[in-house]
């Protein structure tokens, strides 16, 4: 019982941390119930970030130092809230709901399913022993080496399991913060701090989108798989959601506070594995650009606005790593390119035949064709989810090539790491389906 206070307690210093800064950047506009739930995730960045900051200063990783470093960033965010004035705008829905008894009864299925997905994540995050071999050897493996040694463990020569020492730090970071609460290692506390991150940011998708937008992606069999908490891969693909909402919310209510917010909720990607950097802020970088120069607006005041904490914050640890003298990729070749030409079978039988995408692969290029036909003449009035749907394909072009054209062909052909990497893509494809769908029914 006391374990479980001390880990909510925890939860709620991150939450309301993160609810602070969102606040401060966007007042009251996403209401109280949307700025809670994105507040976790925003935390568990700030977090990482602090943590950040000990590893360069070396400043071990105690409870003392941890929590006296998190009471200051909370005082002075509060401090700045205050100051600003946010908490006297006024409250306004972002997006207001109408629905009838077919929408009512849909979202009564959908929830069930999704209720079931969640039972099973949670059976398996927080009741079985860490079963996937990344997190015996990588994920829970470091954050527990780097509890031991009060600091982020960094082994070259993998003397202790920890077999990828270059990753990013953010989920590392958030399971020893919620251990150190504890006064000891238990992995289930660390799985129970991931997977609060995953139900908190999906939370967070379903309160900007709505049951029968989300639903379709923890639908997927893949998906399901992933909410044990086993890799990082789900966790980079919520903060892409939360990124990509923030910045839908942007172009339609032109308040370019929330383009900051989409910015730091890309950059928090980079900090979850290195794929947050390579599908996450360059891809960004690239529709930001496009909406501004096919949308005009204040390029001159609101480009610097996000394009600054989406580079700095979102390139730092590869910076990080280069002045360390780390790889950047997880795998020795990931930038040794030739063309590998026994992939292309294995790959069109990952996707279509013992994949674990179910039907989506197959469903997917149907939806996109007929939405694209159906916008074509006014494509400018659909030009956010246009650009989601971009995104989504510069990702499956720049996974396919990684697999065909690097060594981590080998991934594709033993079956470990393609399917779970084809997430990212696939999802973000699906998210900009779902946003061009519903933007065609309400210009209607």
């Amino acid at each position: 019982m006391i374990s479980a206070f001390l880990f909510l307690g925890a939860a709620v210093i991150l939450l309301v941390e993160g609810r602070a800064l969102i606040m401060l950047l966007t007042g009251r506009s996403l209401g109280k119930l949307a700025s809670s739930a994105l507040g976790f995730p925003m935390g568990a960045f700030l977090n990482a970030l602090l943590f950040f900051l000990f590893t360069l200063l070396h400043i071990p990783l105690l409870a003392s130092t941890v929590f006296v470093g998190h009471a200051i960033l909370l005082a002075l965010l509060t401090f700045f809230l205050w100051k600003s004035n946010k908490l006297k705008e006024p409250s306004e829905p972002l997006f207001p709901e109408k629905q009838n008894l077919f929408s009512k009864t849909l979202m009564i299925l959908l929830t069930l399913s999704l209720l079931l997905k969640l039972f099973f994540g949670a059976s398996h995050a927080l009741i079985f022993p860490t079963l996937y071999y990344d997190s015996l050897s990588q994920w829970n493996m470091r954050a527990e080496v780097s509890y031991m040694d009060h600091a982020i463990a960094f082994d070259r020569d993998e003397k202790r399991g920890v077999s990828k020492p270059q990753y990013p730090i953010l989920l590392h970071s958030l399971q020893i913060y919620f251990s150190l609460t504890q006064g000891e290692w238990k992995d289930s506390i660390a799985n129970s701090a991931t997977f609060l991150l995953t139900v908190s940011s999906f939370f967070s998708v379903f309160l900007l989108l709505g049951i029968p937008a989300l639903s379709p992606f923890l639908l997927l069999p893949l998906a399901t798989i992933h909410l044990g908490q086993g890799y990082g891969d789900l966790h980079v693909m919520e903060y892409l959601f939360l990124s990509i909402l923030s910045f839908v919310i942007f172009s339609e209510k032109s308040k370019r506070e929330f383009l900051l917010l989409s910015a730091l909720f890309v950059a928090a990607a980079s900090w979850v594995k290195q794929e947050g950097l390579f599908f996450g802020v360059l891809p960004w970088i690239i529709m930001v650009s496009s909406w501004f120069l096919l949308k005009g607006g204040r390029r001159k005041y609101d480009l610097p606005f996000g394009y600054a904490p989406a580079i700095i914050l979102g390139s730092l640890w590869t910076v990080f790593l280069l002045f360390q003298g780390f790889p950047i990729g997880a795998h020795a070749g990931d930038f040794s390119f030739s063309f590998h030409p026994e992939a292309i079978r294995p790959l069109f039988q990952a996707l279509f035949s013992y994949g674990s995408f179910g039907l989506s692969l197959f469903i997917l290029p149907v939806l996109l064709l007929e939405a694209l036909l159906a916008v074509r003449e006014s494509w400018k009035t659909f030009l956010t989810p246009l650009l989601v749907i971009f995104w989504g394909v510069l990702t499956l072009l720049e996974t396919l090539f990684v697999f065909v054209f690097t060594s981590n062909v080998e991934f594709l052909l033993n079956g470990q790491t393609f399917s779970r990497t084809m997430l990212i893509p696939l999802f973000i494809l699906i998210l900009g389906i779902v946003l061009l769908w519903e933007r065609r029914l309400r210009v209607r």
